[in-house]
């Protein structure tokens, strides 16, 4: 009977281990989630921008000009992500 105990008692151990570790995992993934999208503050992409300028919504200046920030972000973000992923390991 004392063996059953000795089990019994180990797997509930485990079970609660398993949990403390699931919660520190879903805590983590949380804590350090990264959004894509914000470094982005136009809220469109370069699909986008071509439509509106193809349809002549925007000037070429206007489009020129986007276009170079929308560039220019998503290199900061590209190069902030490598940096990242290099201090990761």
């Amino acid at each position: 009977m004392d063996s059953i105990g000795g089990i019994l008692l180990a797997s509930l151990g485990l079970l609660v281990l398993a949990v403390l570790g699931f919660l520190a995992v879903t805590w983590a993934r949380n804590r350090f989630r990264v959004d894509p999208g914000s470094d982005n503050s136009a809220g469109f992409s370069l699909s986008d921008l071509r439509a509106l300028h193809k349809t002549g919504q925007i000037s070429d200046e206007e489009f020129e000009r986007t276009r170079a920030q929308i560039i220019a972000a998503s290199q900061k973000a590209s190069d902030e992500s490598a940096a990242r992923e290099q201090q990761a390991g």
